[in-house]
């Protein structure tokens, strides 16, 4: 993954892609059909791909979000992604925490997490953090393997020497020394030093999880063996954070994983209802100069994997980029095609 001015690139693996989209894909369809979607192709190997993404996109970070998306738009599938949410087994406790006030989790089970799978999770993690999390200071996410730990889990505030092995070390350092010390602690610093004291996840028996938003503890580090998830999400407001668990659990749900809720303090998340948006058919015709009548505008909104019934849209959790009417005739149009339109 690199950066191309404000657009992000992406690199994903063919046979993974055309393993979650169902279907080999032909040259046309990588070359031409998929950038109609607003990812023009960067690269292409007979292994690899690369699309530039919009940063309004963060639901197509993911290889998993990427074929979602791609089932839809080509036909491949007519069905558009629901989501169950098993009950909460597991409880958070949360303090009050300056520097970061903000927390939502979620478990993930029924984890494969094969090489392909940890690649994708590093990849969408890692652009979450830069786009909308902007670098870590909105939001920052920490995944675990829930079995090395115990709940219930606790988010302090806690002081600067208190003690874990941050990820990729050895031994012991303090939060303090963290931030002085650890290649991610100097990156981020800037985030908590102010604060007399520090985020931090830990479980039934005070093992740390994390230190939000620096470094995971080495003892939830993910491994081959994994096979059940703990996600925690931070931030310094909510819609943001929970914007990003929600692509984060349903890319996870295209894998075959079962989503579980977790009790955060009083409340339950992940929140994966659907949002509902009144679309005006006279005003979504005016603006692209057409007569389209509702089963159309059906059919046409179902190709970017959104229901429409009865002049309601209705999205899935992860389309946070969708906050008004004209972003659903942006969403029309794109299922047209932009070459199908004359300018004038």
């Amino acid at each position: 993954m690199e950066e191309k001015g404000s657009m992000a690139v992406l690199e994903f693996s063919k046979n993974d892609l055309e393993k979650l989209v169902g279907k080999k894909l032909s040259e046309d369809d990588y070359k031409n059909k998929i950038p109609m979607l607003g990812c023009p192709l960067e690269k292409m190997d007979s292994k690899e791909v690369y699309y530039e993404m919009s940063p309004n996109r963060p639901d197509l970070y993911s290889v998993e979000g990427f074929a979602r998306a791609i089932r839809n738009f080509l036909g491949i599938s007519k069905k558009i992604s629901s989501y169950k949410i098993e009950k909460p087994k597991i409880k958070m406790v949360v303090e009050h925490v300056e520097a970061r006030p903000f927390i939502v989790a979620a478990v993930v089970r029924n984890v494969k997490l094969t090489e392909d799978l940890l690649v994708s999770l590093i990849q969408l993690q890692e652009k979450l953090h830069d786009t909308l999390g902007r670098k870590r200071k909105k939001v920052a996410i920490g995944i675990h393997d829930l079995d090395k730990v115990t709940p219930p889990f606790r988010y302090i505030a806690a002081r600067p020497r208190i003690n874990f092995v941050p990820l990729d070390m050895k031994s012991r350092m303090s939060m303090g020394d963290i931030l002085k010390r650890h290649p991610k602690g100097k990156d981020y610093a800037h985030l908590v030093e102010k604060y007399k004291r520090f985020p931090l996840i830990v479980d039934k028996n005070n093992k740390v999880l994390s230190f939000p938003p620096i470094i995971n503890g080495e003892l939830t580090r993910l491994t081959e063996k994994t096979r059940n998830l703990f996600i925690d999400v931070t931030g310094t407001g909510e819609m943001a954070i929970n914007q990003a668990l929600n692509i984060l659990v349903t890319a996870l749900h295209e894998r075959g994983c079962k989503i579980e809720a977790v009790k955060v303090g009083n409340k339950i998340s992940p929140d994966l209802k659907p949002q509902k948006m009144r679309l005006d058919l006279n005003y979504a015709n005016k603006l692209l100069d057409a007569q389209l009548k509702q089963n159309e505008v059906r059919l046409l909104l179902g190709k970017m994997g959104i229901v429409f019934q009865n002049n309601e849209a209705v999205m899935p959790a992860y389309r946070i980029d969708i906050m008004h009417q004209m972003d659903l005739v942006e969403e029309i149009a794109i299922a047209i095609g932009y070459s199908h339109f004359e300018p004038r």
